[in-house]
């Protein structure tokens, strides 16, 4: 008879566990290692009701604030046409996934718009996906 490994433990534990909560586990690491995962999974919270539509510039954006991240790059400066998701990464997306997945919660941001109205709502934003059970 063969030893169980350690490997094979972790299987077992698996096999009785509930399959949505492996899903669940699976999207959190997914969203640990991948700001563009993290956005797909947190945009629910964001915006209730629309369906999150991926596409290349999304994650060219969170590509580069990744390297943003991990000291890579020091200096970005991002030209999109409105609507093209900056605030929304940048503002809300962004600084929540470093505080929570990346362990980062000693940096700090300035966020700021044109327009005061345009800042609060970045703002609060973050605010309802740091505070939000997902």
């Amino acid at each position: 008879m063969r030893a169980v490994e350690p490997e094979d433990e972790d299987l077992l534990a698996l096999a009785h566990c509930d399959p949505d909560a492996i899903l669940d586990e699976l999207d959190r690491l997914d969203a640990e290692h991948s700001l563009s995962a993290y956005m797909k999974l947190g945009w629910s919270v964001l915006e209730p009701g629309r369906s999150f539509v991926p596409n290349w510039h999304i994650d060219c954006i969170a590509e580069h604030l990744t390297a943003v991240t991990n000291g890579d790059i020091t200096r970005l400066l991002m030209n999109l046409p409105p609507g093209g998701m900056k605030s929304l990464t940048t503002d809300a997306f962004w600084p929540s996934w470093e505080w929570g997945p990346q362990n980062l919660p000693n940096l700090r941001y300035v966020s700021a718009s044109y327009s005061v109205d345009l800042t609060v709502r970045d703002n609060r934003r973050c605010r309802s996906l740091i505070q939000s059970p997902w």
